[in-house]
């Protein structure tokens, strides 16, 4: 493969469950395509797509999506509107998961200003290629999401020059809601 792309490099769990990533991957490059052509935005419900999905990766999706507190995210996005811009964009505390929910990986792939390439696989070894539009591009976090939801594990990620950087998860839900109770955001 041409160098002048960026890539992530994976291991792969299995082939079989790569198979579908390779599935997914093919659709997500025409919807892309859809989208920048006309700005048609498919939908992005996980029944709509479960073909391209292996039991697995649809269960994990179902049970991240099923384990959403609607008091927490009400907490959540009362804390966001308290807090300034400066602060939360940054903030460790805004940061509850590392876990994307189905439709925000689609959406922000779909979306995301690069042009998916290819999907390479050399043993147990897989590699996604992708070319952004300009830089910034908004980041590989949705493309290293959805390939570590087949099962496989991202080792170097070249838009960081390395491992793939993960977030800081400083989430801490007794300390919103006292923020949350007192009308204010963190400082």
């Amino acid at each position: 493969m041409n160098k002048k792309y960026f890539y992530i490099n994976f291991s792969i769990e299995t082939l079989e469950r790569y198979s579908f990533l390779i599935k997914i991957f093919n659709k997500l490059k025409v919807e892309k395509e859809i989208y920048w052509d006309s700005e048609t935005v498919p939908n992005i419900d996980i029944i709509e797509w479960k073909q391209f999905l292996d039991d697995k990766t649809y269960n994990y999706y179902k049970n991240l999506s099923s384990s959403s507190n609607k008091e927490e995210d009400e907490v959540y996005y009362k804390l966001w509107d308290l807090t300034s811009p400066e602060i939360r964009i940054n903030h460790p505390m805004f940061n509850r998961t590392n876990d994307w929910d189905f439709e925000s990986v689609i959406h922000t792939i779909i979306e995301g200003e690069y042009e998916l390439i290819d999907l390479s696989v050399k043993g147990n070894k897989g590699t996604l290629y992708f070319d952004p539009f300009s830089l910034p591009f908004g980041g590989t976090e949705s493309l290293v999401s959805l390939i570590e939801s087949f099962g496989n594990k991202v080792f170097f990620d070249s838009w960081h020059n390395g491992e793939h950087k993960r977030q800081k998860i400083g989430w801490d839900f007794e300390l919103a809601k006292k923020l949350v109770s007192q009308n204010t955001g963190l400082t």
